[in-house]
């Protein structure tokens, strides 16, 4: 059970379930049971593409990361690819029974995205993987709205929002490429700052003093993870190993930038995304992602 939960990174749900939240609140709806099916489709769909992402993977993993489920045997592979292809599959089934057309739609695109980075080969992955990261990422914030009827797309902040949200994965993926052959110190810390500074492409517009005050608070602190561990390292060359700390440090803020748009929203509660940082660092220390 423990090698399932790794595979499918379980860890991770919490930012799944906070983008569902905070793509809610920023489409201007409601938080209630109404969100659990897209909630459902969203989690479906993630952690499917995670476990069809190691199984293609897996042959590379053999010889680069031996203690991973499946090149450890600890996980077979055709129960993975099993499961890698029925979760999405569910993921869309609930889509297009449970949701509206334009929230089916867009888990259609979606699982494509999930289906095109898992099996397109690693050179098309180098090629657009982090674009494709990026744009799966904003749907995830924007699909509570569209599960409402609501465009988050349609809203001047909403697309803000969305869009700081893919930059930042964006960059962050960008520097991931580098987590087999390292990277030079300016260029990993380039990678970190423009990703640093992307929070501000949702700064708020009209807000008050109050609404300013907290999002520049959060902006700063986030700039401060991602930038200070990063800093001493700047003038040296990155080994595989360093990339990847450096990476899995911007993955632990991930939830920050739905906060952070909210916080730009006028809207409080974005300071939850603390308790989600919070809550997938301690499923991490318990089942940690492999």
């Amino acid at each position: 059970m423990r090698a399932w939960c790794q595979l499918l990174r379980l860890a991770l749900a919490p930012t799944i379930l906070w983008d569902v939240a905070a793509g809610a609140l920023l489409a201007g709806l409601p938080l209630g049971v109404e969100l659990l099916p897209p909630a459902a489709v969203l989690l479906l769909l993630y952690h499917g593409g995670m476990v069809l992402n190691a199984w293609a993977d897996r042959a590379a993993d053999a010889y680069d990361r031996p203690e991973r489920p499946l090149p450890a045997g600890r996980v077979p592979a055709g129960a993975a690819l099993a499961a890698g292809l029925l979760l999405p599959a569910a993921g869309l089934g609930l889509a297009w029974t449970a949701l509206p057309r334009s929230a089916a739609e867009a888990a259609t695109a979606l699982a494509g995205i999930v289906l095109l980075y898992d099996l397109g080969g690693r050179n098309l992955r180098g090629l657009i993987g982090p674009t494709l990261l990026a744009v799966a990422r904003a749907l995830s914030l924007a699909f509570a709205g569209l599960a409402g009827g609501v465009s988050l797309f349609g809203d001047r902040g909403g697309l803000a929002a969305a869009a700081a949200y893919a930059v930042y994965v964006l960059f962050l993926s960008r520097l991931a490429t580098r987590e087999e052959r390292g990277a030079p110190g300016m260029r990993a810390l380039a990678y970190l700052l423009a990703a640093a500074v992307t929070p501000f492409l949702a700064a708020p517009r009209e807000a008050g003093a109050g609404a300013w005050a907290a999002f520049l608070a959060g902006a700063l602190a986030l700039a401060a993870w991602l930038v200070l561990p990063a800093w001493p390292d700047r003038h040296r060359s990155w080994t595989p190993e360093r990339v990847q700390r450096g990476v899995r440090q911007g993955l632990a803020a991930l939830p920050a930038l739905p906060g952070l748009a909210l916080l730009a929203d006028g809207r409080p509660v974005g300071v939850a995304a603390v308790a989600v940082i919070a809550a997938v660092a301690w499923l991490g220390r318990r089942l940690p992602p492999s």
